[in-house]
């Protein structure tokens, strides 16, 4: 009787369980991922995400570009592959864009495709702007995803992937919100919804545009439902909070940025989700630690920004005209225009050539003040040949505590002190026939081989001389300020239609304002603040990028020679003096050339890019002598 009572309770257990398991499978069956796509191509890779349970962890990966950075969205997918999210999704910008030559738009694609390879886990799609810039790109992009917008469930969670370039930029059309009526009508039971796009579109400080009524009537669908909107665009975080939901707008994962870091917003990061019965958990991962996702909210960024874009440090470079002896004395401009209180820390430890007096101080700069501090350079080696320019390494370090806050925020920022010299304009005697034939130009002693000062080297491995270098020189006579530039280069490639700094060319940036303008000038507003003259080989005047832009009777020629390229620039020395408001006595130049080998551009700047963090007070000043 014991031995039968226990056959029918190992029965009746073994019944229960297999009960068990079949309920189990029948929620794994329905909670199984199903998107609206059948037909081949599908905007998602391997296919599908595994079942396990109802707890859902996925990951998101922010703009890749808009000013691409190598080598971080290609580290995040290595983090990704230990983190093992079920799937990732992202929030558009995943190409360079801005191009209509199919060979570039292939290139773009080969190098994401490259880097997605290596996930282990599914991909899904959602466009931006650098993805969908012209119909080329939208017909490329529709070839290999299929869809622009679609959505798919997974555990019982709807995710939305919309476009927000829908019929332009920062804006959805009324067939898409009919779909997403339409979409959410059918989901209507689903735990949780997720919305994926790349505008900030409900954010008009953050977007191109005043907000899509598209999208208030988006919003006003989901009102009734759980849910939690992802974006991008900006490169700056920030999380919102709208009709008791949450919104994110995600900063980078390679895209351009400052990385200044998390307290004003621009840091690289993955952002991690995990749904469970309490709803969703958002963690922000930048590359190597852990960042609440809190660190700026809709208040605390305006705050933040508003501290960092209005506190400066400038220190003046040294130029040296004679030779630098044993001294020489500079200035540190802490100008303090936010609405807060903060504490600036420079410091400058001593190297084997030069040593600053004083080497570290602390101070206090009230909201809306100015400070200046002298700083005296004094020379080691002074028998030492020191090379110009040269650059003693700092760090201005900066606290702020906002309103309703205890701790400081802080952050940091190189403080470089340059020494460096003016270059000479000399006069002409005979007037330049521009025409790119430098046989005119005695002497051109400006160089660059292989090494921009203060930069480090290029990523490309550089070949020699042959492979790129270029000397230039600047002069004057009474009509015209002339520029000439002499580009060794063993294989030159054109690509008539692009850009010129997507193919071989020079770049010449010539500001001409009166100081303290010009070396003060951070190479914004090109063609207005500055001019942007950039010929390819075999270009002249009109031909040129921009040329309608520039003074009238500037003339500009690019021919190529048995070395190379050359080129030559007049610009009206007339414009210069109406500029200057008086005869002129100095202009600042910098030149940039690009050198395309195979797929891959190398850019030569005789001195750091002047729009970059390297940029120094007055570099590349030439004096009219």
């Amino acid at each position: 009787m014991m031995r039968r009572a226990r056959g029918i309770f190992l029965i009746l257990t073994m019944v229960a369980a297999m009960a068990g398991l079949a309920a189990c499978a029948g929620n794994m069956r329905a909670g199984a991922f199903q998107g609206d796509v059948t037909a081949s191509p599908v905007p998602w890779t391997r296919g599908g995400i595994p079942s396990t349970d109802d707890r859902l962890q996925f990951a998101i990966l922010a703009d890749r570009n808009g000013g691409y950075r190598p080598g971080v969205f290609a580290d995040a997918i290595a983090h990704l592959n230990q983190l093992q999210p079920e799937f990732v999704m992202c929030v558009g910008d995943l190409i360079e864009g801005y191009t209509r030559d199919p060979e570039i738009i292939q290139a773009m694609y080969a190098d994401l495709d490259a880097e997605l390879a290596l996930l282990e886990r599914p991909f899904f799609f959602v466009p931006g702007n650098h993805d969908l810039t012209n119909d080329t790109l939208i017909a490329e992009y529709k070839a290999r995803r299929g869809r622009l917008y679609y959505h798919f469930t997974h555990r019982n969670a709807l995710f939305l992937s919309l476009d927000s370039e829908d019929p332009s930029q920062a804006r959805i059309s009324s067939d898409q919100v009919a779909y997403v009526r339409q979409t959410l009508a059918q989901h209507k039971d689903v735990r949780w919804t997720f919305v994926f796009l790349h505008h900030p579109l409900w954010a008009p400080e953050s977007a191109e545009t005043v907000p899509d009524s598209a999208w208030l009537e988006i919003e006003a669908l989901l009102a009734d439902r759980p849910y939690t909107v992802f974006a991008g665009h900006t490169h700056v975080y920030a999380k919102h909070v709208r009709n008791g939901r949450d919104y994110y707008v995600l900063a980078t994962t390679g895209g351009g940025s400052s990385l200044t870091g998390p307290s004003v917003g621009e840091f690289d990061h993955l952002t991690w989700v995990t749904l469970g019965s309490e709803g969703p958990r958002v963690s922000l991962i930048p590359l190597g630690a852990f960042i609440p996702n809190d660190i700026l909210t809709e208040t605390t960024v305006g705050q933040m920004r508003n501290v960092f874009g209005n506190v400066r440090t400038r220190i003046n470079s040294v130029m040296l005209h004679d030779g630098m002896g044993g001294k020489a004395l500079t200035e540190v401009a802490l100008s303090n225009r936010s609405e807060a209180d903060v504490v600036v820390t420079l410091s400058f430890p001593s190297n084997d050539v030069l040593q600053v007096s004083p080497s570290h101080v602390r101070l206090d700069t009230a909201a809306g003040s100015q400070k200046f501090l002298p700083l005296e350079v004094s020379r080691l080696q002074p028998e030492a040949d020191m090379g110009l320019p040269y650059a003693l390494l700092g760090a201005a370090a900066y606290e702020v505590v906002l309103p309703g806050e205890q701790s400081p925020r802080t952050w940091q920022q190189d403080a470089w002190i340059v020494l460096d010299r003016p270059s000479a304009a000399p006069r002409r005697s005979s007037p330049v026939s521009v025409d790119g034939d430098l046989r005119e130009w005695s002497t051109l002693p400006e160089a660059w081989s292989g090494r921009t000062p203060l930069m480090p080297p290029d990523e490309r491995a550089w070949q020699g001389e042959e492979d790129c270098s270029y000397r230039f020189a600047v002069q004057h006579d009474d009509v015209y300020l002339y520029i000439a530039v002499d580009v060794r280069d063993g294989d030159v490639l054109v690509r008539p239609g692009q850009f010129p700094w997507q193919q071989d060319s020079i770049e010449v940036r010539l500001d001409v304002r009166a100081d303290p303008d010009r070396s003060l000038g951070e190479g914004k507003n090109e063609f207005q603040d500055l001019l942007l003259m950039a010929p390819i080989p075999g270009q002249h005047d009109a031909q040129v990028y921009g040329f309608d832009k520039l003074p009238s009777g500037t003339r500009i020629a690019c021919a190529r020679t048995a070395t190379g390229y050359a080129a030559e620039w007049a610009v009206p020395i007339a414009y210069l003096d109406a500029v200057q408001g008086k005869s002129w006595t100095a202009v600042r130049v910098n030149v940039a050339v690009n050198d395309l080998d195979g797929d891959t551009i190398m850019q030569c700047w005789w001195r750091p890019d002047w729009r970059g963090p390297m940029n120094y007070m007055a570099s590349g000043t030439f004096e009219r002598r």
